[in-house]
């Protein structure tokens, strides 16, 4: 009798013989390398950081890294993209709780207004122009992914 063995993309998501994430498709494991890429970003520039500083901040091993990202700018993106979602996902919830258009416009606008201009979010834009000069596909991309 031969074993049956599922080929869905979710079987692709587990290693079963070890019951857990395949290579590269922990979530957990990507967070991690996000937030150690975050922090040496914001330390060092985007021109100034290396892989190897993020792994070191990440407690990684070089391999991992480069099994879930490809290079440092596909890092970069990473992060700048899981920024822009937790930046705005709170954000447009304001609209969710409609009462009457001026006061939901209103209170976006100020929800707005403070989200752009915190630290954080400041913070990301200057590194984000910083790299543009060396990837310029990346400071388009980052205007066109922005809020519309």
């Amino acid at each position: 009798m031969t074993s049956m063995v599922d080929t869905t993309a979710d079987s692709d998501l587990l290693d079963l013989r070890k019951g857990r994430p395949a290579a590269g498709q922990d979530p957990v494991k990507r967070a991690q390398i996000i937030e150690g890429a975050r922090r040496v970003f914001i330390d060092k520039g985007f021109e100034a950081a290396s892989m190897n500083d993020i792994t070191r901040e990440a407690g990684v091993s070089k391999g991992t890294i480069y099994v879930y990202f490809e290079n440092k700018e596909e890092l970069f993106e990473a992060l700048i993209e899981e920024e822009r979602g937790t930046i705005f996902k709170n954000l447009y919830e304001v609209l969710d709780h409609f009462e009457d258009l001026r006061k939901t416009l209103v209170k976006f606008g100020m929800a707005l207004s403070i989200k752009i201009t915190s630290a954080k979010v400041i913070q990301a834009q200057r590194t984000v122009v910083g790299a543009a000069d060396r990837i310029p596909e990346l400071g388009a991309r980052f205007y066109e992914r922005g809020p519309k």
